[in-house]
């Protein structure tokens, strides 16, 4: 979810109006505050097509690079900004990548004398994807690189696809270095770059940091709640919806008998965060307009709309036109 936020927040900086992209991807702003909430890859990917759509920027991903503050991927950002040289910085995001997504998106070969650095290519994925995610993830390794001033040291920037309609944007970013129509997405360099120091080397901050980002991986992993890995898989699941405990199991590589046992060892009831979820599932369906209050029922898999009203306001003390109303306004 911190990469959602991300998205949001750089969308925004485009001129698209922060109501109107959350209503587009039926996304509630309290969905935005649990930044270590897991999404699938894919849910993602739709909300970057959203993003493409709503903004007009076929540039988007380099856009967000620049527009990021620095602290967006915090503890990242900080790992990155004290680190001693290009290397390690580079080692650094490969090590804890995964607080941003599962998957990795680059990998990097540190031969002699030239480094390659490999990105995911998404082919699965719709152009404007491919070349948002290869964007964002060339365009902020090629934002340390300038850090230490190490563009000379870089002899190529390729991309696995033609040129795009904001070329110009690339020869902006990258100078002359971009090459399209290339096998691979990634970047070839003169291994000398990653012994560059970086200007805002710290090595006490970078331990203090790298302890926290550390911890984080701890809360991120297996070991966060039942319940909150529960809530997850209800919140995210696409319709037809399936609340049932021995569904979510299945979901979560589980026997319901074990989650049984798990959510009882927590303390946690099973029904209330089924109740919880639905109200997120409800809330952001509502911030679309253009979808009737029935067909948010039918979304949750209420049979008529008086079971969806009396639900809703079971769990919000609103009813939905209330709500709908109060977000509108607000």
């Amino acid at each position: 979810m911190l990469a959602v936020r991300n998205l949001v927040d750089a969308t925004v900086a485009a001129g698209v109006g922060r109501a109107e992209l959350l209503r587009a991807a039926r996304l509630a702003p309290a969905q935005l505050q649990a930044r270590d909430a897991r999404l699938a890859r894919s849910k993602f990917f739709e909300y970057v097509q959203i993003a493409l759509d709503l903004s007009g920027d076929a540039a988007l991903g380099l856009h967000s690079i620049e527009r990021l503050a620095s602290e967006a991927l915090n503890p990242i950002a900080g790992l990155v900004a004290h680190a001693a040289t290009v290397g390690d910085a580079l080692r650094s995001i490969d090590e804890f990548r995964h607080q941003c997504g599962d998957d990795a998106t680059f990998g990097i070969s540190e031969t002699e004398p030239e480094g390659v650095l490999r990105c995911a290519r998404f082919t699965a994925e719709p152009p404007g994807v491919q070349r948002f995610m290869a964007e964002l993830t060339l365009g902020g390794l090629f934002r340390v690189v300038r850090g230490a001033r190490g563009q000379e040291y870089v002899r190529s920037v390729s991309f696995a696809y033609g040129p795009p309609p904001s070329v110009r944007e690339y020869t902006r970013f990258f100078g002359e270095l971009a090459r399209f129509d290339q096998p691979d997405t990634g970047m070839r360099f003169d291994s000398r770059l990653l012994t560059l120091p970086l200007p805002h080397a710290d090595p006490g901050m970078h331990r203090t940091l790298r302890a926290f980002a550390t911890r984080r991986d701890a809360h991120l992993g297996d070991r966060r709640s039942l319940a909150a890995r529960v809530r997850e898989a209800l919140v995210w699941q696409p319709a037809p919806r399936d609340t049932t405990m021995a569904g979510v199991a299945r979901r979560l590589g589980l026997s319901e008998r074990s989650l049984r046992r798990g959510l009882k060892a927590e303390g946690k009831a099973y029904g209330t965060l089924v109740n919880e979820a639905l109200a997120d599932v409800a809330k952001a369906c509502l911030l679309d307009e253009e979808r009737t209050i029935i067909e948010t029922a039918h979304e949750l898999g209420f049979a008529d709309n008086t079971t969806f009203h009396r639900a809703f306001k079971r769990w919000t003390g609103l009813t939905p036109l209330q709500y709908r109303r109060q977000q509108a306004t607000g």
